[in-house]
């Protein structure tokens, strides 16, 4: 039987970058010279199918994308924790198993582990899991073709999904794709000079476009005007792109409010009213899955996929990401929306914290006031025990503000650096310190000697994690960290700065 596709490419709509990407690999790659020549093979691979509609999921396989399977020698499951939950694709490879062709399904794997019954981390698709070869019943499932992106890269990727829908061998084809690549860099040496000149100037404008393209289709069209959050309630959400297709964060609309705040030490400490404007404050921490969209779309290069210390990714928040981490997923998002993201301040992040409270935490002074957990921390979970490890995201109640996770979970890097509380300095405005005097408290006596200049400030985490007891998640609770360390236990959230002329009300917070 002549098939019209070479693969059919089968993936959830939350990894859709990915599907594009692996499609254009695909359909780009050229099957080695040697091969080509040697064992009468193609020089390309051919057609790839990857449905590209946001269809949801259905009791039975729509009629386009049934031919397609019919019509595919092979099926190419992308798997992730979320197509492990995809009801659509466990029916495209129940369909395509019903083809008799159960040896020809290639797993990639971009995030999660397979078989491992966590539904947090399982990356394969339950119909995955049991494909069984339908002309010989009573059969044991057939393992299919396991292809992990992260440690095999582009390349090798693509050399072993050739050879397997191609049916060669793999090291032959390997070699003859290693000795191509080495004969590539010697013609390319030759005319070194044009080339890199050439490439400079092209890659000078590449990324730009992308940017443009990204920022004016993905993201433009959603993204909300000043105007329009000005007439925006507390506690209303919205969402700077596609509604929920995951391409940013939820946003909750945040009153303005006077928080008390206390600086010095012993008997010269000094209580400071904090007049915090309105702002945006991210819902829920940012998690592995909003990571995911940055890393896939140009930002967040230095760390593009961070530690998940075997906790899982999806929607847990992320770990593993230092300071400057969080401030580059931040400029990310305001390079894709044009309006201002950044971290929290300090003052900002208790504000948000308090939820308009005075307690000791955002629900009253007692932890269990009325027997139910509220934050995910060390023996927090009222009747039962708690996971040593993170949740996700949004698991316990919101406070008031309708914020998630101010409480544990993870610590949340806020913009501030870490001063000693002599040296402290609170703006009026709830604004972080000036870099200047970081820096020059940074070599202050008490601080280590130097001047500090060959040192980073320390940056500060609120609001207790995981791993805290229930007397560091209240919304003062405060560590500092070097801004470049990474933690199993450290995240953050993000804010955008709305104009503060339409918050008539204010609401006290503090101590």
């Amino acid at each position: 039987m002549s098939h019209t596709y070479r693969a059919f490419i089968s993936y959830s709509q939350h990894d859709r970058e990915w599907g594009k990407r692996i499609h254009r690999w695909l359909e780009t790659y050229r099957v080695p010279l040697g091969s080509a020549v040697d064992l009468r093979l193609p020089d390309r691979l051919g057609k790839f199918f990857r449905d590209d509609e946001d269809m949801a999921a259905a009791a039975d396989i729509a009629g386009t994308v049934r031919e397609a399977l019919q019509g595919s020698e092979s099926l190419i499951v992308i798997c992730s924790p979320r197509s492990a939950k995809s009801a659509w694709v466990s029916a495209e490879i129940e369909h395509f198993r019903q083809t008799g062709r159960a040896s020809k399904v290639f797993a990639v794997i971009i995030d999660g582990k397979p078989n491992s019954g966590d539904p947090d981390t399982e990356c394969f698709p339950p119909a995955l899991r049991a494909v069984k070869d339908p002309e010989t019943p009573g059969a044991m499932p057939v393992e299919p073709v396991g292809l992990d992106v992260r440690s095999d890269g582009r390349a090798r990727l693509c050399a072993r999904l050739a050879a397997g829908l191609l049916d060669v061998g793999f090291d032959d084809l390997w070699q003859r794709d290693l000795r191509r690549r080495r004969a590539n860099r010697v013609r390319a040496g030759a005319v070194a000079a044009g080339v890199l000149a050439a490439g400079a100037l092209l890659f000078g404008f590449q990324e730009p476009l992308k940017q443009m393209y990204r920022k004016s289709l993905v993201y433009g069209p959603f993204v909300h005007a000043a105007a329009a959050l000005d007439r925006l309630p507390a506690g209303a959400s919205f969402e700077d792109c596609r509604p929920r297709s995951g391409d940013c964060p939820e946003m909750i609309m945040v009153p303005a409010g006077d928080l008390v705040r206390r600086a010095g030490r012993d008997e010269q400490e000094t209580e400071i009213l904090v007049a915090v404007q309105r702002l945006a404050v991210s819902r829920h921490e940012i998690t592995h899955e909003d990571w995911a969209v940055c890393a896939a779309r140009g930002g967040c290069r230095e760390t593009p996929l961070p530690d998940d210390y075997g906790m899982g990714r999806g929607t847990r928040p992320v770990t593993g990401v230092s300071w400057h981490d969080a401030r580059a997923y931040a400029d990310w998002l305001s390079a894709m929306t044009g309006k201002s993201y950044r971290l929290l301040t300090e003052s900002e992040w208790e504000h948000a914290a308090r939820g308009g409270t005075a307690t000791t935490y955002a629900w009253g002074d007692a932890f269990f006031p009325d027997e139910v957990t509220r934050a995910h921390c060390y023996i927090c979970t009222w009747g039962g025990n708690t996971p040593q490890q993170t949740l996700p995201v949004g698991t316990y109640p919101p406070n008031n503000f309708g914020l998630h996770d101010m409480a544990g979970n993870v610590w949340e890097w806020v913009e501030d650096c870490y001063l000693f509380p002599e040296d402290m300095v609170i703006a009026a405005d709830g604004s972080a310190p000036p870099e200047e005097t970081c820096r020059r408290t940074l070599g202050s006596p008490g601080h280590g000697p130097g001047s500090g200049l060959d040192r980073e400030v320390p940056r500060l985490l609120a609001g207790g994690s995981w791993r805290s007891g229930q007397l560091d998640v209240t919304p003062v609770s405060r560590i500092h960290e070097d801004p470049k360390a990474a933690r199993n236990d450290a995240g953050f959230r993000v804010a955008r700065e709305v104009s503060p002329a339409s918050s008539p009300d204010r609401d006290a917070g503090g101590p």
